[in-house]
């Protein structure tokens, strides 16, 4: 089976979308993630205790190589957001 060297990461997993790249670290960190698209909770809207803060989710993203590129899907409570490898910029 080959490797594959460009990952799309998609993460719609309620709450723990900080967790799920934080527990991937050697993953992310490969260089191999080159998107990354999921949901985010908007204006501190976090139904539960603990669900993820678009706030530190975005610092921890950035300060493993990606940017944010582009946010959909609106919605009162919550939307999407697509982050991208730095690399890609060019």
């Amino acid at each position: 089976m080959r490797r594959q060297d460009r990952i799309l990461l998609g993460m719609d997993i309620e709450g723990s979308e900080l967790p799920a790249p934080r527990g991937g670290i050697g993953l992310l960190d490969s260089g191999r993630v080159r998107w990354i698209n999921l949901e985010e909770r908007r204006n501190g809207d976090c139904p539960v205790v603990g669900w993820t803060e678009p706030a530190e989710l975005h610092a921890f993203l950035t300060s493993h190589g990606f940017v944010r590129a582009a946010v959909y899907n609106r919605h009162p409570t919550h939307q999407d957001a697509i982050y991208v490898h730095r690399e890609e910029q060019r």
